[in-house]
């Protein structure tokens, strides 16, 4: 099995949330302190970008567009950004039903 490496624009809060999904990832900083959303480099060792878990998990998390390898993969790939178009429908329709039942 091989690692995902990629490129995350995101916030301190966003890379706590992948260290609790991906207990092993490394994360290296690439911009300055100053600023609220950082550039980092992440590498996750043993996981497989393959099995597109990763970038469920991107969207799932409301992250998948600080990624790199998400955005070029979606405007690469037509199936790829059909199957996760889907899922964004999928995940706005239970959040709708869940408005509904809650109110």
């Amino acid at each position: 099995m091989g690692a995902i490496v990629d490129t995350l624009f995101i916030e301190e809060t966003d890379l706590t949330i992948l260290k609790e999904r991906y207990p092993r990832l490394v994360a290296l900083k690439q911009s300055g302190d100053q600023l609220l959303i950082q550039r980092y480099r992440v590498i996750i060792p043993d996981e497989d970008l393959a099995d597109e878990g990763y970038y469920l998990f991107l969207l799932e998390n409301g992250i998948a567009m600080s990624s790199n390898n998400f955005v070029s993969r979606v405007e690469s790939d037509k199936q790829f950004a059909e199957r996760m178009g889907r899922k964004i429908t999928e995940s706005m329709e239970k959040l709708q039903l869940t408005q509904k039942l809650a109110g």
